[in-house]
């Protein structure tokens, strides 16, 4: 039993955090003499209240200059787990990282303007249901220009964000805060690609935990629903955010190094990431289509490839959503000032994208394409547009809106859609809860759960 001990359960990640002087381990589990330290990986004191951030201000050149000051706990030695609690071995310490970044107020304000629908747009008018449906194809077109995906159901529209679309407006923004960390990295002697995410995942995790707003104002004073997303420049420059605005960070700035992908888990109103990398043992990980990705939990300091148990357990039940934000086709380098060798670990400039579009992006500008004849009356020509998409990729999420177009204009096809039966799924593109037995088959990665939660 442990003595002198207080127990506090933590409301922003639901663990319990555990401070004690326990009595002396067996000599088979002890990791130093001395009575070991008990502790979990959440923030301390001093981070529930204030964050990383440390400094900011103004300068006259258009800037602010901010500075964290943070620990790496991926350098730590975890002795063993019980439950959400690692054991630490008190003879490896993590040391304080210090950070200064400028960030430049016209940038981030753009990035701010660029990103949410006002709320104005949802009040459609019209005399008819083709008048209707082309209008809501327009708003369609019109919300995913700004980050956010909207999907018609009866007289609502259901709203979700587009997280691959605000990793790829913002890893030109976070390039210099990436080369900051490149250089961490390097100055510590760090090579291999697990140390490198350690270091690029400590810096959103370290941030304060606070939730972001659902609306905000815009310069005119106008409402703009933003889903509880803040741009990840505007992370940076607030110093907080909640799990998937820090994902969000943290998947942009990886964003800057080549050949990494990335994954977002989400289910149980909740959000971790997954890296493609080669798991250790005892590590959390997923297996999609042969490639592995290990999770890493951002709401707080946790160590890479371990989530909390009652997440784990909901991923094991395959409970969960999977949204690729980073392929292998979409990471651009960040160039470091470092000689020689040490560019191994950032690697070398890559081809334009535009030199070899994926099939996502094909089917999504045909997207766009049929919407616009939609907008100008042509739709038979829309028509014929979607059913090709349909049929020429039908793995993408462009083939799945374009189904969806087509059912919202009256045409059936027999493509692209599978309702949910005994093998179906019972998780929605929209929805990670749902047990509806009428839910579409949005996604071939997820099975139906055999157990009835």
């Amino acid at each position: 039993m442990l003595s002198r001990s207080l127990v506090v359960f933590c409301a922003v990640c639901g663990c319990l955090y555990v401070a004690a002087t326990p009595p002396r381990l067996p000599d088979t589990d002890r990791v130093a003499d001395g009575p070991p330290l008990l502790e979990v990986f959440g923030y301390d004191a001093y981070q529930r209240t204030s964050g990383s951030l440390q400094s900011r201000s103004d300068t006259l050149y258009g800037t602010t200059q901010v500075t964290y000051r943070w620990r790496n706990p991926h350098t730590v030695r975890i002795a063993r787990w019980e439950g959400d609690t690692a054991i630490l071995d008190p003879r490896v310490r993590s040391g304080n990282l210090d950070l200064t970044v400028k960030i430049d107020r016209q940038r981030m304000k753009q990035a701010i303007e660029s990103f949410g629908i006002p709320e104005s747009w949802f009040h459609i008018r019209a005399r008819s249901q083709l008048e209707l449906a082309r209008k809501e194809s327009a708003l369609i077109a019109m919300a995913a220009a700004r980050g956010i995906l909207l999907r018609s159901d009866g007289n609502r529209m259901r709203v979700r964000v587009n997280h691959s679309w605000v990793v790829g407006k913002s890893t030109s923004d976070l390039r210099e805060l990436a080369q900051y960390l490149s250089r961490i990295t390097l100055s510590h002697g760090y090579r291999t690609q697990r140390q490198l995410l350690g270091i690029l995942a400590s810096f959103p995790q370290a941030l304060k935990f606070q939730a972001p707003e659902n609306i905000r104002l815009s310069e005119v004073g106008e409402r703009v629903k933003t889903v509880g997303v803040t741009m990840p420049l505007e992370t940076l420059y607030n110093g907080w955010g909640d799990c998937d605005t820090k994902s969000l960070l943290f998947a942009s700035i990886l964003a800057n190094f080549p050949h990494q992908r990335a994954v977002f888990v989400m289910g149980s109103g909740h959000l971790f990431v997954g890296v493609r990398a080669v798991p250790r043992l005892n590590d959390h990980y997923i297996d999609i289509r042969g490639v592995k990705y290990i999770l890493i939990e951002m709401s707080s300091p946790w160590p890479i490839g371990r989530v909390p148990q009652r997440h784990w357990t909901d991923c094991r039940r395959n409970q969960f959503r999977i949204e690729e934000v980073l392929s292998t086709r979409s990471t651009q380098p960040a160039t470091s000032a470092a000689p020689g060798r040490d560019r191994q670990l950032i690697g070398r400039p890559r081809l334009p994208a535009r030199l070899a579009r994926s099939p996502e992006s094909v089917a999504n500008s045909k997207l766009r394409l049929a919407n616009s004849y939609l907008v100008s009356g042509k739709r038979q020509h829309a028509i014929e547009i979607l059913k090709s998409i349909v049929a020429d990729y039908p793995q993408t999420q462009g083939a799945q809106r374009a189904q969806g177009q087509l059912i919202r204009l009256g045409v059936r096809t027999g493509a692209g859609m599978k309702a949910a039966g005994e093998e179906g799924a019972v998780i929605s593109e929209f929805s990670s809860t749902s047990t509806d037995e009428k839910d579409i088959f949005t996604d071939l990665r997820i099975q139906r759960s055999r157990e009835r939660l």
